[in-house]
């Protein structure tokens, strides 16, 4: 059968005279190559992905206009423009979001939709939806690969920042830690250097923070700040969450109170950061 691409052989003949015990026959031989080219069946493989943002095909800036905090909906439609099947498709997004599909194939001119979700962060946000699909074939075949992209906009609008989770939430929910990039077993003076001079604090964990009581004198409004003050650090810092407070405000702040030395300045800086961490939480 025949095989893809330049093809050569040769084909060799030989054969003896016939001789006498006196006089021994010979052997004679000739050869010939002989080639083909062997060409793929005609195929025009192609991918097409249309991303939309919340319903929105928002291929220029802005896009639609999404609060912050409030959920963010991406759709991934994919269709086999081409005349052969596509096998190993895959949807990827560049700014990390995980895109899930319904299948890994596609027939020619059939079409699936798939998703990927998230929290809206504030102002302009572009991301880049890729697909990849390989065309299948005989084994002698290769299939070629083609992709496509499309972009998505959205423009996060900023609040008044009337969200917050409270202590409790944050320590029974380390599910919700992973997009403010911190986690349960950082140490506090990783985050809030000036609480190295507080023994307790200084070997604690974030969420050791959060079980933090409260007590009297300097140690006790130590403890009693950082309690406070890492909830609202993770507050400020998921995108998901209003927070009226930015992640370097916080760290800035808190440092500010526990340098300072004196209970009513932590006690005072706890109070509106508790303050903001009971505004009511977004978050399941």
């Amino acid at each position: 059968f025949a095989t893809a691409g330049q093809y050569q052989n040769l084909g060799t003949a030989s054969g003896h005279t016939a001789g006498t015990a006196s006089c021994p026959g010979t052997t004679v031989s000739d050869s010939d190559y002989s080639h083909y080219l062997g060409v793929c069946e005609d195929q025009s493989p192609s991918i097409l992905i249309e991303k939309a943002t919340n319903g929105h095909d928002a291929d220029v800036a802005p896009g639609p206009e999404i609060d912050v905090g409030d959920p963010v909906e991406w759709t991934y439609e994919v269709t086999n423009t081409g005349d052969v099947t596509l096998e190993g498709i895959v949807v990827s997004d560049n700014q990390g979001v995980s895109v899930s599909c319904s299948a890994t194939s596609l027939a020619p001119g059939t079409s699936m939709t798939c998703a990927g979700s998230g929290f809206a962060i504030v102002g302009q946000y572009q991301n880049l939806g890729t697909v990849t699909g390989t065309s299948s074939g005989p084994a002698y075949c290769p299939g070629t690969t083609v992709s496509d992209s499309d972009y998505s906009h959205y423009w996060g609008n900023e609040d008044s920042g009337d969200q917050g989770c409270t202590p409790g939430y944050w320590k029974n929910h380390l599910d919700s830690w992973s997009p403010t990039g911190y986690s349960p077993g950082q140490s506090v003076p990783s985050v809030f250097s000036e609480a190295a001079a507080y023994p307790e604090a200084a070997a604690a964990s974030l969420l050791d923070a959060l079980n933090f009581g409260g007590g009297g004198g300097v140690e006790g409004a130590v403890r009693i700040l950082l309690r406070a003050s890492v909830a609202g650090l993770l507050d400020a810092a998921h995108p998901g969450v209003a927070y009226p407070r930015t992640p370097a405000s916080v760290i800035s702040d808190v440092n500010a109170a526990l340098a300072s030395g004196d209970r009513d300045t932590m006690l005072a800086l706890k109070d509106g950061i508790d303050a903001d961490n009971n505004l009511g939480c977004p978050l399941n």
